[in-house]
């Protein structure tokens, strides 16, 4: 008999991924239903978060708390000089902290090497 509180879902997955699943599934001692039931939870719960963080960045940005793009470029700019700007941050109404850039020194470009990301570039700490 089945379960009232469960549902089946059918789905057509590439070959290989569905090896990597049943090797997973034999590698973890579970079952294939497990490690899919585990990999739809998690997506799901990181979808759901991926919303809620994009509809609250959305609704600060309308409330005025965002920071304009000429002073994020100069604190980006500054970065690659003597005197970087520190990124400071402010707490609005609602307790949490936004991104403030106080101070704008004269504007300085910076290069980066030919094969250099951003990512590799900054490490930008909370």
């Amino acid at each position: 008999m089945a379960n009232p509180s469960t549902r089946a879902i059918t789905s057509h997955v590439p070959v290989p991924l569905a090896d990597q699943v049943d090797a997973l599934a034999a590698r973890m001692q579970r079952s294939r239903a497990w490690i899919l039931r585990q990999a739809l939870t998690e997506f799901a719960t990181l979808q759901e978060r991926h919303n809620r963080l994009t509809l609250e960045g959305l609704a600060s940005i309308d409330a005025g708390e965002g920071v304009r793009q000429e002073n994020v470029e100069t604190w980006i700019d500054s970065l690659g000089t003597d005197q970087p700007l520190p990124m400071r941050r402010r707490r609005n109404s609602s307790g949490s902290r936004r991104l403030s850039l106080t101070r704008v020194p004269p504007f300085r470009r910076i290069s980066l090497p030919p094969d250099a990301t951003l990512l590799q570039f900054f490490r930008v700490t909370a």
